[in-house]
């Protein structure tokens, strides 16, 4: 990252954490949020001194309130330990309101303050707590009758996900073009720690160009609260996995499946190098007891076997986990094959070496056998198929890449000739 964009980033930086220090004030749920956003969980007292106390005369009646006091108490469980029943029964008895009336003048529809409670009763309301399942309940309804807006549906999604572990309907993105209001957003729940680990990568990284590009080229306008909150953690964290990743070019692991696929796609182009490379050893080697220079022995790709030998040493080179995948299709006459699976990035890697028997069309029939097996015996959601073709034996090799690579959502066929005839 050029250092005149650091600086960029820097600047903006800078004036969100201005605006947002001069507008948090409590007892605004606004303000709860973020302090929320800004802060990780603190796990002694003298990090809890370091939270901005109670107002005093502040009371614990309205939501706005419940919610700014939910988001300090996530924070730190001790925090205003004295005012923790007032908060439970004051909760409780706005539960018993109408939550979703026709004016929408109700908490439910703002997702702040929904999210507010969500990680106050996570908090401070056990499992088997009457009152805690009452309000994931009320949350599900919020998914169902609230908000509709995209930063609204993940709000009450992750509001949701804060109480019950196992809520998976994650949100749509919506639109490809999102504003960086709304990337910050995502950006910031997707990349929460809890859920870092189920997130795609390539999300991620999409996410990340959005907040980079749009912060360098267009500027942040600076709306409310919780969106400079956001958007300033959010900005932070991605500046910072984009100079850590620059610091890391030197490794050679790739870090998403697309770079996976890349990678693979590559050195299955250039496997035909590696061959005739290892062809070209060293004649000049003088041998004890021998009065001519010998050459090395070498490795010979003549049969599928050598070329799955050699590629899996090549991948090992660039990926940490390389395991073989031995199964019997119906047309490998009762012999194991073996090929391999990336399960990091959820590819296998099919090998063939095309001979006298291995026509293209016995190619795209074995092709059909192989990627039933892998779509539904295995974890698998790319299929590579590596076919050498050292004799330039096929005759279009496009026409094989083209027909038989399926490009789709939940299972993707990649076929690579290599090398190609005319």
């Amino acid at each position: 990252m050029d250092e005149p964009l650091v600086q960029s980033f820097a600047k903006v930086a800078d004036d969100l954490r201005r605006y947002i220090e001069a507008n948090t004030v409590l007892p605004d749920p606004d303000a709860g949020f973020s302090l929320f956003v800004g802060r990780t969980r603190c796990l002694d007292n003298a990090a809890v001194s370091q939270l901005p106390g109670w107002p005093a005369g502040a009371g614990l009646k309205h939501p706005q309130e419940l919610a700014c006091f939910g988001y300090l108490v996530a924070l730190s469980d001790d925090y205003g330990q004295a005012m923790h029943g007032d908060w439970k029964a004051s909760l409780a008895a706005n539960l018993t309101r109408d939550l979703f009336p026709i004016d929408r003048q109700s908490f439910t529809y703002r997702p702040v303050e929904v999210l507010g409670l969500a990680v106050g009763v996570n908090a401070l309301i056990g499992q088997d707590d009457r009152l805690r399942s009452d309000f994931a309940d009320v949350v599900r309804q919020c998914r169902e009758r609230g908000c509709t807006d995209t930063t609204s549906s993940w709000m009450y999604w992750l509001a949701e996900s804060t109480l019950d572990k196992s809520t998976t309907s994650r949100p749509n993105i919506g639109d490809s073009n999102l504003p960086i209001n709304v990337a910050a957003l995502i950006y910031w729940i997707v990349s929460r720690p809890e859920l870092r680990s189920s997130v795609d990568p390539d999300l991620m990284l999409a996410l990340e160009d959005v907040l980079l590009t749009q912060s360098a080229t267009r500027g942040i306008a600076i709306r409310d609260l919780p969106n400079a909150s956001v958007t300033l953690a959010s900005l932070e964290v991605s500046v910072q996995r984009r100079l850590r990743s620059r610091l890391d070019e030197t490794t050679i692991v790739p870090s998403t499946t697309k770079d996976a696929i890349e990678l693979v796609k590559r050195i299955s182009e250039n496997f035909p190098l590696f061959a005739r490379q290892l062809l070209r050893r060293r004649k000049d080697v003088k041998v004890r007891g021998k009065k001519d220079k010998q050459s090395r022995p070498t490795v010979v790709m003549s049969d599928e076997y050598d070329v799955q030998d050699s590629l899996h040493a090549i991948l090992r080179l660039f990926f940490n986990d390389v395991r073989d995948e031995v199964w019997t299709p119906s047309y490998a006459d009762n012999q194991n094959r073996i090929d391999f699976v990336l399960p990091d990035f959820e590819i296998a890697i099919e090998v063939k070496h095309t001979g006298h028997s291995l026509t293209q069309r016995k190619i795209a029939d074995q092709l059909i056998v192989d990627k039933e097996y892998y779509r539904q015996d295995t974890n698998c959601k790319h299929l590579i198929c590596f076919v050498y073709d050292p004799e330039l034996r096929l005759k279009n090799p496009a026409s094989i890449e083209n027909d038989l690579s399926a490009p789709d959502d939940d299972f993707e066929v990649i076929v690579i000739v290599s090398p190609k005839g005319k």
